[in-house]
């Protein structure tokens, strides 16, 4: 949940997302489920969550720990980030679910969202909304606050906006940046390890293309890829959403 990228492709866009976790918590098994804006498919974390969910509904979020500065933890919490994730499908819109849930006691946090047609930026400080509309034909990319300073973020985005240019947007590439970016720290690399406490854990690469979304989930502690689609529902995408 430490280093995600918003990518615009021919056909639609990528979102990859590698977690910087505890290595006790690695095994994430890919899952669908129902809800009431229809099938979704995220995968699954050892307390019930995700960090990057697709919906049939044509929507997509990820989520990476901490707002703008790094906070202090004042456990426990209402509910677990990502459990609040899943709930984000209950609501019709983005509007809805931003001005609608209640926030209160939950960890700071950052939230990508795409809408059928909208990109956002959610961040929740633990009192307050923060909401920024991005374009959707443009390079977004996002370390956590957590565990990197805002110069470390900053060397980490000139590092992926230097390899990006020399590549064609797809599931691949983006993957082959987000694995293999070299800072020359374990630290603060793309995929970093700090003494195995926080490690990179896994890579999880969402495309979505005409109708379908493919999610692929790759364990770097385990080894192992996983790789499953969902249909897109047609319905979806004739709907006028608001904004």
């Amino acid at each position: 949940m430490c280093l995600v990228s918003y990518s615009p492709t021919e056909k639609g866009f990528i979102l990859c997302s590698n977690r910087d976790e505890s290595p006790r918590r690695s095994l994430s098994p890919l899952q669908i489920f129902e809800n009431k804006s229809g099938n979704m498919l995220c995968p699954v974390d050892t307390k019930g969550g995700s960090w990057i969910i697709c919906s049939a509904d044509g929507r997509a979020i990820c989520i990476l720990n901490g707002a703008f500065t790094i906070h202090k933890r004042k456990p426990p919490y209402r509910i677990s980030r990502g459990l609040m994730m899943k709930a984000y499908f209950n609501y019709e819109t983005t509007s809805q679910f931003i001005h609608k849930f209640d926030f209160s006691n939950i960890e700071p946090f950052t939230m990508i969202i795409r809408d059928v047609k909208s990109l956002y930026e959610f961040r929740w400080d633990g009192r307050y909304r923060h909401i920024q509309h991005l374009t959707i034909d443009a390079l977004h990319i996002w370390s956590s606050c957590t565990l990197y300073t805002p110069e470390v973020q900053e060397e980490r985005e000139r590092l992926y906006r230097e390899k990006y240019k020399t590549i064609k947007a797809n599931a691949v590439t983006i993957f082959d940046i987000q694995r293999n970016g070299n800072l020359g720290d374990e630290g603060i690399n793309f995929v970093m390890n700090r003494e195995d406490r926080v490690a990179t854990i896994s890579i999880t690469v969402l495309e979505k293309t005409e109708g379908k979304f493919q999610l692929t989930h790759h364990d770097l502690r385990n080894g192992g890829e996983e790789s499953r689609f969902l249909d897109i529902e047609v319905s979806s995408l004739q709907r006028t959403w608001p904004q």
